[in-house]
């Protein structure tokens, strides 16, 4: 016993616990209302047979810590009493419960049932919530079936999003509450007491898992918690508890369908003569929970119990497109239609510039023609990537291309529960989890723009209560979750050589890829899109220890939290080229960028900008620990004071391998100083300076960078205590049926994990149209870096 209570209590010093488990509470007194102390206390879970057991103080307060919500019986003896024995009381997710128990004179052989459902109200703490129960879960409509969205019905509760049809896989809308008045997206969310994290950032947190409907036995949704357990959170708290298993086997099968049968035509598809894209949505899964039993081998009732769930999602949604591709006469250089507009767009021949002054002019192409001995290779290869034009589009040739596509979404997600009652001591609770959304989009220029996007989720919990003896309760907690959103386009993998580009644009992609082509007029990009991975692991550590003391409830234990953040960025990772009407325009001077100029320079293989970036991989780690001391003190029967401190502190994203700059050095030496300070002195015979001698000019400073004794680029504070103080005071003018609340605490806004910057680990090589203002090109399509590729320098420890 004293080993088991000296693990905990030293667990329990490094670690913390955000409960989503119920408290019973209450005092025991004989029949002229005095205090009746070493009342043996037992709640029995309805389900499971689950037993809970503790004694009363010497003033008769009892406190049953850590119990799984659900229904339980409470009974009570002492010598010479009756038992007492109270059915039909429902404790939910983080409720603090009073039961108070009146003694009857008898011998412990008779007892006293009360079976009338108890009439319960949270009478010991000051924090004001809202659980929605299995019934509610079970019973109320919501539409796009994700549990996320009940948390809108709590009070204090304000959506930042457009409220529509919001499904388990749309992660980002399901988290942007706010609560209580604090910003959007500001809370903590908990799954079975442990934190459900998808990626952070400056925006606030995103929820990682969202189990299926039918696996949701409560939700709850805290506005103020003055318990100090609670932080890591500027707004309110929502915690999901799952189903487990029971005594008995239950299960559930569902399917809700939607379909295009009675949709409308959408407009667009009406006004180009299209058809009407079939599209269909239908979600279906089941839950199946129990004993585990295997016959004439292991019975499992009111031992074992396991509890199943599996849903699945699939989404073909009508998303038809009207896009702009170059005409037949546009992709053989003939763009005459357009002096026929109503604003023409003339074009200029860019080998005809000639500079006057700052000016530059050029001479029109005859008819608006450009000759195919002009063509790019390059260009001309792309155009085989492009559809051709299928509508009539407008007058300028816009809108010309129809494509009747499809946003197909699948999602998978399963969870699993084992409930372990190990002993009336000890209880173990386990549950993993997983999903993992697709959808495909973006397919009218096929290879050259489709896009498929992932949202992989993991996660995983392992709790245990133990009894110590009955007025001393520890739980110890870990959890692990894994958050993975990625984007990746249908031509990684490509080789730029075979559209001409040099082979240094693919080899030395950080992915291979086409290369992205941008238009500043109408035309629709090519090979657009974003394309990143970027996985958060998550970490949990959780412990407390209950500890009842008379009128004294006390509750102290700490958490630690390690936050592993990765990503890369291979969003045009072969290089971007943009194109409007500067080499096509009359003079440097016009303004504007007609319709077709942009395709026309594109045509010559002339950008006006673009780049080629080299991207670092980037892994963050940051890490959260807090503590904290709680005391529920129960100083009258109908009067609680909760007292709480809790310590919080974040420290700062490092990137694993430094790989990040960390701050400016103004005195440092880098690598201009040497040749700027040669150059200055060397001319300042021609042009002296008093203002700025030879011998008094310094070009100096620099970044710093991240090394093994310097990695922080930022510092976080550590003296973040949070007080906490409440009082609930239920009068008993009222019979029971009123509690008046009042509190106040301190509660810290959450430190995203922060990506920094990489300079000389990643860099970009900027495309570089002309060396004379336009005059004449300096590079093309087919060689757009003449002088090669710089790399970035991949510094390390303290350069400049």
């Amino acid at each position: 016993m004293l080993r088991h209570v000296f693990l905990f209590a030293t667990l329990a010093s490094i670690l913390a616990a955000q409960e989503y488990r119920a408290t019973l509470t209450g005092r025991v007194t004989d029949p002229s209302g005095a205090a009746v102390p070493n009342a043996a206390i037992v709640a029995t879970k309805s389900d499971t047979n689950s037993k809970f057991h503790t004694v009363s103080g010497a003033d008769g307060f009892y406190t049953l810590p850590q119990l799984t919500p659900g229904a339980y019986s409470l009974s009570a003896t002492a010598k010479g009493f009756k038992s007492y024995i109270q059915s039909g009381i429902t404790l939910g997710t983080d409720q603090r419960i009073s039961q108070d128990v009146q003694l009857t004179l008898g011998d412990t052989s008779q007892s006293v049932t009360v079976e009338a459902d108890a009439a319960l109200l949270e009478q010991a703490t000051a924090s004001t919530g809202q659980v929605l129960t299995t019934r509610q879960v079970e019973s109320l409509p919501v539409n796009g079936r994700s549990p996320m969205t009940l948390a809108y019905l709590g009070f204090g509760v304000i959506s930042n999003e457009a409220r529509d049809q919001e499904r388990p896989f749309e992660n980002a809308g399901l988290s942007n509450q706010a609560i209580g008045g604090a910003a959007g997206g500001a809370n903590e969310m908990l799954m079975d007491g442990v934190p459900n994290t998808g990626t952070t950032g400056q925006s606030g947190l995103r929820v990682a898992y969202s189990p299926p409907m039918d696996a949701v036995s409560e939700v709850r949704v805290e506005a103020f918690n003055v318990d100090a357990a609670y932080g890591r959170s500027g707004g309110g708290t929502i915690e999901i508890t799952t189903k487990g298993g029971t005594n008995q086997f239950h299960g559930t099968l569902y399917e809700y369908n939607q379909n295009s049968f009675l949709n409308a035509t959408p407009f667009f598809t009406n006004a180009s003569g299209g058809k009407k894209t079939v599209g269909a949505q239908n979600n279906y899964g089941g839950t199946f929970g129990g004993p585990v039993w295997l016959p004439k081998v292991y019975d499992g009732h009111n031992k074992l119990f396991f509890f199943f769930a599996y849903e699945g999602w699939k989404d073909r949604a009508p998303n038809p497109v009207l896009s702009t591709v170059p005409t037949a006469a546009e992709r053989g250089g003939d763009f005459s239609a357009l002096l026929a507009l109503k604003s023409p767009t003339v074009l200029y021949d860019p080998a005809t510039g000639k500079a006057s002054g700052t000016t530059v002019t050029r001479s029109v192409f005859p008819g608006n023609i450009i000759p195919s001995s002009r063509f790019s290779p390059v260009a001309l290869n792309y155009f085989k990537l492009i559809p051709s034009a299928n509508v009539p589009g407008g007058a300028d040739g816009t809108n010309n291309l129809y494509s009747p596509l499809l946003t197909a979404q699948t999602y998978t997600s399963w969870t699993g529960r084992l409930d372990y009652n190990v002993s009336d001591r000890n209880k173990l609770t386990g549950n993993i989890h997983t999903s993992l959304w697709q959808q495909d989009s973006g397919q009218q220029f096929g290879i050259a723009s489709a896009e498929t996007a992932y949202r992989g989720t993991w996660g995983a919990m392992m709790d245990d209560v133990h009894t110590f003896t009955p007025t001393l309760v520890g739980d110890l907690r870990v959890g692990f979750s894994r958050y993975r959103p990625y984007y990746v386009q249908a031509n990684i993998g490509y080789d730029a050589g075979q559209l001409g580009f040099p082979g240094y644009i693919t080899r030395n992609a950080t992915v291979p890829q086409i290369p992205q082509i941008n238009f500043s007029d109408n035309f629709t990009q090519i090979s657009g899109g974003h394309q990143t991975n970027q996985p958060l692991n998550s970490y949990q550590i959780l412990g407390s220890i209950n500890k009842i003391l008379g009128k004294h409830s006390l509750k102290f234990g700490a958490e630690g939290r390690r936050y592993q953040f990765s990503q890369v960025n291979w969003t045009a990772a072969a290089g971007s080229f943009n194109f409007d009407s500067t080499w096509v325009k009359a003079s440097s001077t016009t303004t504007g960028t007609p319709t077709g100029s942009g395709l026309a320079s594109f045509l010559l293989g002339l950008p006006a900008g673009g780049s080629y970036t080299f991207n670092a991989f980037s892994t963050q780690d940051s890490y959260y620990y807090a503590g904290f001391v709680n005391d529920d003190w129960h100083l009258k029967p109908n009067l609680t004071i909760n007292l709480g401190l809790r310590w919080e502190y974040s420290s700062p994203s490092v990137e694993r391998y430094d790989r990040q700059s960390n701050g400016f050095d103004p005195t440092a030496t880098n690598q201009v100083t040497a040749p700027a300070l040669a150059a200055y002195n060397a001319n300042y015979s021609k042009y002296p300076d008093p203002k700025l001698p030879a011998g008094a000019f310094a070009p100096v400073g620099g970044l710093t960078f991240s090394s093994a004794n310097n990695r922080n680029s930022y510092n976080t504070p550590m003296n973040s205590f949070a007080p906490r103080v409440g009082i609930s005071w239920t009068p008993g003018i009222f019979h029971q049926k009123t509690v008046i609340r009042a509190g106040t605490g301190i509660f810290y806004y959450p430190y995203p994990v922060v990506t920094q910057p990489q300079p000389g680990y990643t860099y970009t090589n900027s495309f570089v149209a002309t060396n004379d203002s336009f005059v004449t090109p300096y590079a093309n399509l087919s060689n757009p870096f003449p002088n090669g590729l710089t790399p970035p320098p991949q510094i390390s420890g303290r350069q400049h």
